[in-house]
């Protein structure tokens, strides 16, 4: 059975809950990825992810200032994370149920140890294509329940 860590990102950009959008936008960009972690202060625990498309909606699309916005005010709250030492299947499982396109894996201590995302999993031979196809259709329609409540 694998773990998670086996195809994991285990190197995730994180960034405290006070920094600024444009700062996040540039690690984004500086290290071509669509999200970071988003860690509390003192604990180092995360405590959100912030993705291109929360930069875009909550900063951009309202006409914020990016210097003005915290990662902490615009990020995702009602985070899932997974154990680095859990069974790929669970978080495969997790990723289904909620919608997610990417998951925080996290150490025991809370602490940021990576991010496993649908781009991890495409190439494993031990997750099939329909398995795929429904995660990515769970967090389509996750995306469109969000949109008619808001």
């Amino acid at each position: 059975m694998s773990v998670v860590t086996d195809f994991a990102n285990l190197h995730p950009v994180s960034v405290l809950a006070t920094t600024r959008a444009d700062d996040a936008a540039q690690f984004m960009a500086e290290f071509v990825i669509g999200d970071v972690l988003v860690c509390d202060p003192q604990t180092n625990r995360v405590v959100g992810i912030c993705t291109d498309r929360d930069l875009l909606v909550a900063v951009t699309a309202k006409n914020l200032e990016p210097n003005t916005v915290e990662v902490g005010d615009i990020c995702s709250a009602d985070l899932i994370t997974i154990g680095r030492d859990s069974d790929l299947e669970d978080a495969v499982a997790l990723m289904k149920s909620h919608g997610l396109r990417r998951l925080p894996v996290i150490n025991a201590d809370g602490t940021p140890a990576g991010v496993l995302s649908v781009a991890d999993l495409i190439d494993s031979d031990q997750i099939d294509d329909a398995t795929l196809r429904a995660i990515v259709r769970a967090s389509v329609m996750r995306q469109r329940e969000r949109r008619t409540h808001t």
